[in-house]
């Protein structure tokens, strides 16, 4: 796996967001690990000055940006278009590639949600996923596969960010849902889990009992893949060791 096809997701860096250093300052050592892209997350920014200044700082690193967005397109059957259009405005500020949701209470595409969603992808460039979360509102494979296909029979070109581990949380089978999925998937977020007490943990790659390599396998191999689990004091080492177990289990 080459490691330009590899993302950091800034909750990486759980422990020093906890402590007040803002996710512009990881950008130089994402960039110094060989990482082209860093999915940040809103629930870290405090203001749209602080968008701006991760924007202009990845811009001087030549570092790409995703943006991971814990929200739900839909919120009681209906699209939930103010949130979405704050989204997309924030994301302009950011200059992201990528926009990732949660699905929310979806129940079908009205012809009015369906004229307006297409018109705001038409103005966006970059590409809109949602994911599989910890919930069994937004994380089940049946709700998300109804979704997709139904999203993708009326044509709009929204894809799958296909979360490895957050099975876990909602007891299901993370393998069968890979083969299930696969053609939806556009983007990977990648963690280990740990069962403590019954419950599970996010661990880094390696550490956990995911059969992370066959997983990955039935995936699109061409897609980026996120690493995604707080790397404690010392994030760029524990980052380091996860690419590098990546290197050498998949090539």
């Amino acid at each position: 796996m080459n490691r330009h096809q590899l993302v950091i997701n800034t909750i990486v860096f759980m422990e020093q967001v906890a402590e007040g250093q803002r996710q512009q300052t990881f950008l130089a050592g994402s960039k110094r690990l060989g990482i082209r892209t860093v999915e940040v997350r809103r629930e870290y920014f405090s203001s749209v000055n602080e968008m701006q200044a991760t924007a202009n700082e990845a811009d001087q690193h030549g570092i790409s940006l995703f943006y991971s967005v814990p929200r739900p397109l839909f919120v009681e059957g209906r699209l939930a278009r103010e949130e979405i259009h704050r989204v997309f405005t924030e994301a302009s500020v950011l200059g992201v590639k990528s926009i990732k949701w949660n699905c929310g209470e979806f129940a079908g595409w009205t012809k009015e949600d369906l004229s307006w969603m297409t018109d705001r992808l038409a103005r966006y460039q970059g590409l809109l996923t949602v994911e599989n979360d910890q919930t069994m509102n937004n994380g089940t494979v049946e709700g998300l596969y109804a979704f997709l296909t139904q999203t993708k029979a009326v044509g709009l070109p929204i894809r799958y960010t296909f979360d490895v581990a957050n099975w876990a949380w909602v007891g299901e089978d993370p393998l069968e849902n890979a083969k299930r999925m696969s053609e939806f998937v556009s983007y990977i977020h990648l963690k280990d889990v740990q069962f403590i007490g019954g419950t599970p943990n996010a661990v880094p790659l390696g550490e956990g009992v995911l059969p992370l390599v066959e997983i990955l396998s039935v995936l699109p191999n061409e897609v980026p893949v996120a690493l995604e689990y707080p790397c404690g004091d010392k994030p760029f080492e524990v980052l380091d060791r996860g690419f590098r177990w990546l290197e050498q289990k998949m090539g």
